[in-house]
């Protein structure tokens, strides 16, 4: 005979979401994904090096870098942090990073104070003597030129504030206008007012519903896979932690790209292009085997 067994609801539910959750964390903790190792000694050698310009009492200003930032300064801007004056010689340390790519292998997003950047350009600028970092005294600025193909009157100055790993940018009142020298070169002329991390960008202009991107993976452990989003029309990136994205517009065009690197310090990846749409919040991440000429040359055209 065939006896009908009832089972209260609550326990049947109670079950199932069980059953749900040990499930999941068997997808996470599953030992046949393919793992991968820290981005960090990779995209060390990928990423801009800092320049260092020797400055003495016979140097000629300004500094100019080897992407084309121009920088005016001089040995009264600068002080010990114990409010001591700089002697010659001191030096100056400069980082550029203009392009998508580069700002992708130094893991620095133009996203700021909660909000997606449009950026004409990053740079990191210290000073130092000996072994000491030297600041600026009050009241001091000097002089930078980013320079642009594509003059955008909106630009602003933000600086860089740090809190371990990550960077926010924060907006400044540093001045900035448009300048065009008489080769027919365009500049952001900017009056900076701080050492350390400076980006010229605005607050990207959208509006409408936002929503999140989740990356997840049948087959692949991306807790070391770097993750990048470009928005193309607002020329801004944002790096996804914890494998899910920050608040972003819904319609942005995007390029999506994962990197990892294989315990032979082999690269792999996973690009896509579309379009941020209310019904996709699931990223389904196959990583594939590449090359750095391959990675190259996909960022590049970006």
């Amino acid at each position: 005979m065939i006896k009908n067994i009832k089972i209260p609801l609550i326990t049947l539910v109670s079950f199932l979401i069980l059953s749900s959750a040990c499930s999941k964390k068997r997808i996470e903790n599953n030992p046949e994904l393919k793992t991968y190792l820290p981005l960090s000694t990779y995209f060390n050698t990928k990423k801009q090096q800092e320049q260092i310009f020797e400055i003495d009492s016979t140097a000629t200003t300004p500094i100019i870098g080897q992407q084309g930032t121009i920088i005016y300064q001089n040995a009264d801007l600068f002080m010990y942090p114990n409010g001591d004056s700089v002697h010659y010689p001191y030096y100056i340390g400069l980082i550029e990073l203009y392009t998508p790519k580069d700002m992708i292998y130094y893991q620095m997003p133009t996203y700021g104070s909660n909000h997606i950047l449009t950026t004409g350009g990053e740079i990191h600028i210290r000073a130092y003597k000996d072994s000491t970092e030297l600041v600026l005294r009050p009241g001091k600025f000097y002089i930078t030129y980013f320079p642009t193909a594509s003059p955008d009157s909106s630009m602003e100055i933000f600086h860089g504030t740090t809190t371990g790993q990550v960077v926010d940018w924060i907006q400044s009142t540093d001045f900035l206008t448009l300048y065009v020298d008489s080769l027919a070169n365009y500049y952001y002329r900017a009056y900076i007012s701080s050492l350390g991390w400076i980006n010229c960008d605005y607050f990207a202009n959208y509006s409408g519903n936002m929503t999140t991107l989740n990356f997840i993976s049948t087959t692949d452990d991306l807790s070391n896979a770097g993750i990048f989003i470009y928005f193309t029309g607002l020329k801004s990136i944002l790096q996804v932690t914890n494998q899910t994205s920050e608040s972003i517009p819904e319609g942005s065009n995007v390029k999506i790209i994962c990197i990892a690197i294989d315990s032979n310090m082999l690269p792999y990846y996973y690009y896509q292009e579309t379009t941020i749409g209310s019904s996709v919040s699931d990223i389904e991440v196959t990583m594939s085997p590449t090359t750095d000429a391959e990675l190259e040359t996909l960022l590049d055209n970006f």
